[in-house]
Formats: structure tokens, C-alpha cells, sequence
């Protein structure tokens, strides 16, 4: 329907009507249906995990983020990459990164998107997997000097294959 529900912790009540706000200005939303908990701390993740997937008009981001302004200034960084895309964030701000290089590294797969016609990444802890697709060498080039520069402890599994998306099946 036209109702949304809004569950999660956040850290205070500015925090918790922000959200609220930002839920209810979606066109189509009628009703917003408050179960957000505010003053408490968010509980650090079991696994500190974050992916991106670009289908070639969409970024969609999702996982964790160390604070408000690192989520903010990840959009900001999709954008300025891909400035013709459609940013969907569905990130969670989350205590518990591994260390201080985590917003970097997820900002060096986003930039390693920016010559693609597709590609998924996905950082779990300090190992990073990217598949994707490029329409040429020089892409996929780009896209791997990026990858393979990220420094220690984070690791990269790399495929990117050359060549036009594969049609859908009939």
C-alpha cells in the first residue's frame, strides 16, 4: 500500500525524525509507521559487509558505514563517478569497521565502476570480490589498476570480462 514502516536504531531523536522526514517526502507514501528506537548506540554488526551493484543506469549501495557523514560523502563520491546514474542508498551506519580505510576501499570499487557497463562489488572485512563487465580492454584495465592497489590487509578477487552485456534469455 501506501504505507511505509521504518524499524532501526539510531543514536538520538534529531537522528530518528530525520529519518521519519525523509521516509515520508517519498512520493506515494501516505503514512509513515514509527518503530525506530532512539539513544542508543547501534550494535556493531557480526560482519562489517558492503556492496554496490551498477547495472549500467543504477548504483544500488547497501551494507555498512562507519558514521553518517561516511555514508554521506559515499553518495556524494557515486555520484561524482558516475554522474548519470540513479543512486539507490540503502546503507546502515554501523560502529565496527575493520580500520580507518574502509570508507577509502569502498570508494576505490566505486571508482573502478566508472568505465563499466556493469559490476557488482562486495567488501566482507578486508576481502573485496568484483565482477563486472566491460565494453573494452581499456575499461577493464582501468578498472583492475584500481583493484589491485588497495592496500594491506584488503585483498581483491577480480573478474571483469570484455564485451557486450549477454542478451536475456528468450
Amino acid at each position: 500500500g501506501r504505507t511505509a514502516t521504518l524499524e532501526g536504531a539510531v543514536a538520538d531523536e534529531a537522528a530518528k525524525a530525520a529519518a521519519i522526514a525523509a521516509v515520508a517526502a517519498v512520493p506515494g507514501i501516505a503514512a509513515v509507521v514509527d518503530h525506530v528506537q532512539a539513544g542508543g548506540a547501534a550494535e556493531a554488526p557480526a560482519q562489517y559487509l558492503f556492496s554496490a551493484v551498477w547495472d549500467g543506469r543504477t548504483l544500488t549501495l547497501t551494507g555498512h558505514m562507519p558514521g553518517r557523514d561516511a555514508r554521506a560523502e559515499t553518495v556524494t563520491h557515486a555520484r561524482d563517478v558516475l554522474p548519470r546514474a540513479e543512486i539507490a542508498d540503502a546503507m546502515d551506519v554501523a560502529p565496527g569497521a575493520p580500520d580507518e580505510n574502509w570508507q577509502a576501499i569502498v570508494a576505490a570499487g566505486i571508482a573502478a565502476m566508472e568505465g563499466l557497463s556493469s559490476a557488482t562489488m562486495t567488501l566482507a572485512g578486508p576481502k573485496m570480490t568484483f565482477v563486472g563487465r566491460s565494453p573494452d580492454a581499456d575499461g577493464r584495465a582501468e578498472a583492475v589498476r584500481i583493484l589491485e592497489s588497495l592496500p594491506s590487509p584488503y585483498v581483491s578477487s577480480i573478474d571483469i570480462r570484455i564485451g557486450p552485456e549477454p542478451a536475456p534469455p528468450p
